[in-house]
């Protein structure tokens, strides 16, 4: 993709292209990166797994969310590794914060896993006012399963075709435009407030326990914009039922075809 020499009026070339690659930066970090962390003291590795035994596999998110999707696209494939049954539990709710919860209470020796958002995950313990009772040093990360980036949607009537009309209406507008996230600190959640950060606007939220209750919500008509990830949408984007603004990424989804980055919004 090639950058235009035209600009968006009543921004400078040198201020656009810094506050929208600031765009890309923060939102490819807090992209979701499904992590598998297990206990923090797990079986010694010639032990390990005991074939009597099962591996029970908590997932932070409702039934049908990414998250569980993953996890139960892995199931079978790690049972057939490991040569156990692995049973999912998913406990959703509190940005992950209950999920974590019902691992920590399990015995620290690897037949438990938790399957983590890293944004939420980091969240229930580097957010000093939800007080935590745990830290990273609790976890031990046994790998990366998935990294992907998010997105700002609307319904294809909105009047917002590309991110440029979002943000000036946002600018016009202060606290006036509803955006729908997952969970507080949840990645949809940090990416609409990374994006308040870079262009100055303000969003009012509307936070959800599930991304189903907030895709609902925004096709019916109770908020303006949604805030979610591009394994959750590119369906519903692709069929049309759905218009995508932006990717948060520096470049395009194979996923979401045509839908431009936040790098160049709206060219």
């Amino acid at each position: 993709m090639k950058q235009s020499n035209n600009h968006h009026e009543g921004f400078s070339p040198s201020k656009e292209g810094k506050m929208m690659s600031l765009i890309v930066r923060l939102a490819t970090a807090v992209a979701v990166m499904t992590l598998l962390i297990c206990a923090s003291q797990p079986t010694p590795a010639a032990d390990y797994p005991d074939k009597r035994k099962y591996i029970t596999q908590i997932v932070p998110a409702a039934v049908g969310s990414s998250s569980d999707i993953g996890a139960r696209y892995m199931q079978p494939l790690l049972e057939k590794e490991l040569g156990v049954s692995m049973p999912i539990l998913n406990k959703p709710g509190g940005a992950g914060a209950i999920g974590v919860l019902a691992f920590l209470s399990a015995p620290p020796d690897g037949y438990t896993i938790y399957w983590a958002n890293s944004g939420a995950f980091s969240a229930t313990y580097l957010d000093l006012k939800r007080q935590p009772t745990h830290s990273r040093k609790d976890f031990v990360l046994v790998a990366n399963i998935a990294f992907e980036p998010a997105c700002i949607l609307v319904r294809p009537d909105s009047p917002y075709k590309n991110l440029k009309d979002l943000i000036d209406a946002a600018k016009a507008n202060p606290g006036k435009i509803k955006g729908a996230t997952s969970n507080i600190m949840s990645t949809s959640h940090i990416s609409a407030v990374q994006l308040e950060q870079v262009t100055g606007v303000k969003f009012t939220y509307v936070i959800f326990d599930s991304t189903g209750a907030q895709r609902a919500a925004l096709l019916g008509g109770h908020v303006d914009v949604e805030f979610n990830t591009t394994s959750e949408v590119a369906r519903a984007v692709n069929a049309g039922q759905l218009r995508a603004l932006a990717v948060f990424d520096d470049q395009p989804s194979r996923f979401l075809p045509g839908v431009p980055t936040a790098l160049f919004p709206g060219l």
